[in-house]
């Protein structure tokens, strides 16, 4: 009883509490949608695709109106003119970051994208000077990406044009599954046993190759390309790999490596090999690969944080990205948004897998570089900086005795960690999606191949300065970027005091959305904003043409710190591969889906298939 009065007694009390805060700006914020005690407008919204909820309310609300995300009230600035005054005419009162409870339980306020006040200004400023000083927006930078990018095409070129999965890269993946010993050691298992496995018994771990799954063709062409890869895969284990044979459910499964390869349970598992009687490899989708994800631009980062630039196929740079881009989707899961929303939830589901795997991923990268830190303090050489670590630990060894100083090891970490993932994901993430549009749309690819063999020809490395005598080019990789509207809502922003916005009142500390959709796809500054097409940025005579309504690197004070490094690596990789390839598709052009596969913090391609034919 003691406990059930309780529980009545502290929902009323943030009943009272909602009702007081609701009301308590009335007459001070924008208008919006009555919000809910407690629960704010959560339940008007679409969490999966908050972008869209916000447009539909902006056709009642108008371009500045009020949503709760439960009991806390967010302006939204929707369209051109009201995101330009506030982040732009207005820009230091609206440089504050805002909310986001998950990532700041995380990085304590530290770092260069999640900071604020004067920690955020030092740090930002640091980082833009050491950037620059080792060649951000300088000649020398744009040799190394031209450098990356030939060595992109040579591992392009590796594949013979045969079938790319566009995601990740062809190394050994690895996955731990649980079963009963093989009882005659031919791999054998008695339906009996798996389910004795699953109930507890005795357990011992090996390891399956799986060859294919669900998203892999079955044709003869990939068929072909299939066991060509797995045998010269086998060949590098130097042990005898034999056909498993197991049953499930009491009734025994053929062997056949076209089958459709499982899921993590033994009940799904199909097609298997196994290494002599107590392992085998598991390894998925055994398609010739090559990396898209951030093997264009992961290397130069690296280079200038660490001096050190790995292999496409290190296993410690395949685990950084792996660990940043599922983070990159988990932050844009409906539960992650509602830990955002109610971050009370946060204390008590720490368990869920959700947020337990951010936490593990974001842990990793935190490590790796501190780890990296600590190597680079062990030889550091105040009179040769060799990266940006070297020059922050310079920093720190200058201001070891201010107490105040923002040069700490954990600015550090955290800092090196936003390079990473705000400064690789996202021009990776472009770049992939771009292919998608280029594939779907293959008479826009054939006009830049028109440029490219015009402008530059075939054997010349592209450079930056082809870029203006290449409009239509320029106009491509514009409209790639807002066509796909990378970061629909940006990052939160909020006020740093109370500001007269129009005719309204703002209170310190209020969070703002951002509509970038509602920018890039403005439908008087683009016409049919839907439609992917380069004359958005193009005038009647074909020359190029700026807009003001280009945000896609946001705006204002929050711009993104690494924007001219950004243009310049879609540029001269798009170009670099489009000189030397013919893209094809193992689709039909209009059978191709470009609909984000996740929407949330960022809108992410859906998985495709491509080759590449050397031209």
């Amino acid at each position: 009883m003691d406990l059930a009065v309780a529980l009545v007694l502290c929902l009323s009390c943030l009943l009272l509490l909602s009702l007081w805060k609701q009301s308590s700006g009335n007459g001070k914020l924008p208008p919006g949608p009555t919000p809910l005690p407690i629960l704010g407008n959560i339940l008007q919204l679409d969490v999966k695709n908050i972008s869209k909820s916000l447009t539909s309310l902006s056709k009642v609300y108008g371009p500045v109106f009020t949503v709760y995300f439960g009991m806390k009230p967010t302006v939204v600035l929707h369209g051109y003119e009201a995101v330009k005054e506030a982040l732009i005419d207005l820009g230091e009162e609206f440089s504050r970051r805002g909310s986001f409870p998950v990532i700041e339980r995380i990085t304590k306020g530290y770092g260069v994208v999640f900071s604020n006040g004067n920690l955020w200004k030092e740090t930002r400023r640091f980082s833009l000077m050491t950037l620059r000083n080792f060649g951000m927006g300088k000649r020398s930078i744009e040799d190394r990406v031209q450098e990356e990018a030939r060595c992109l095409v040579e591992e392009l070129r590796k594949t013979n044009g045969h079938l790319i999965l566009k995601e990740g890269n062809f190394f050994n993946i690895e996955m731990t599954h649980k079963e009963t010993p093989f009882g005659n050691g031919r791999g054998d298992a008695s339906g009996s046993n798996i389910e004795m496995a699953a109930q507890g018994e005795p357990q011992v771990q090996f390891k399956l190759v799986l060859v294919g799954d669900g998203s892999t063709g079955k044709t003869t062409f990939v068929k072909h390309h299939l066991t060509g890869e797995f045998e010269k895969y086998v060949a590098t284990l130097g042990v005898e790999v034999h056909p498993l044979m197991f049953h499930t459910n009491g009734g025994p499964i053929k062997f056949n490596v076209w089958d459709t390869a499982g899921q993590e349970k033994f009940g799904g598992l199909r097609d298997g090999y196994y290494i002599q009687a107590q392992w085998a490899v598991i390894m998925f989708d055994v398609t010739s690969r090559v990396t898209f994800k951030n093997v264009l631009n992961w290397h130069r980062d690296l280079v200038r944080v660490y001096s050190q630039c790995f292999d496409y196929k290190d296993q410690t740079f395949l685990n950084l990205l792996k660990t940043i881009n599922e983070n990159i989707k988990i932050l844009g899961s409906p539960w992650m948004q509602l830990l955002n929303i109610f971050p009370v939830l946060l204390d008590f589901f720490p368990w869920s897998y959700s947020y337990k795997k951010f936490i593990t991923n974001t842990a990793y990268v935190k490590n790796y570089v501190l780890e990296k830190a600590r190597e680079h303090q062990a030889s550091l050489d105040i009179n040769n900086p060799r990266d940006f670590i070297d020059c922050f630990l310079i920093k720190m060894e200058q201001e070891k005795h201010n107490h105040q100083s923002e040069y700490t090891f954990e600015n550090l970490t955290i800092t090196v960690s936003d390079l990473f993932g705000a400064g690789t994901e996202t021009t990776s993430t472009t770049l992939r999606y771009g292919l998608l549009l280029l594939l779907k749309h293959p008479e826009v690819t054939a006009k830049i191949q028109e440029e490219i063999d015009r402008v530059i020809g075939r054997h010349r490395s592209p450079c930056m300065q082809d870029r203006t005598r290449m409009p239509y080019m320029d106009a491509v990789v514009h409209e790639i970027q807002r066509y796909i509207d990378l970061a629909p809502t940006s990052v939160p922003h909020a006020v740093n005091c109370d500001v007269k916005f129009r005719n309204y009142l703002i209170p310190k500390g209020t969070d703002i959305l951002t509509s970038l959709t509602s920018v890039l796809h403005d439908d008087k500054e683009f016409p049919n904003p839907e439609v992917f097409d380069p004359g958005h940025f193009l005038d009647e005579n074909g020359n190029f043409r700026k807009s003001d309504y280009f945000m896609a690197f946001s705006a204002g004070k929050r711009i993104c710190v690494g924007e001219g490094l950004a243009r310049m690596e879609l540029f001269l990789f798009l170009t670099t591969i489009l000189q030397k390839f013919t893209l094809k598709s193992v689709l039909d052009s209009k059978d191709i889906d470009t609909t984000p596969a996740v929407t949330g913090i960022a809108n992410v391609p859906p998985p495709y298939k491509l080759c590449f034919i050397p031209v």
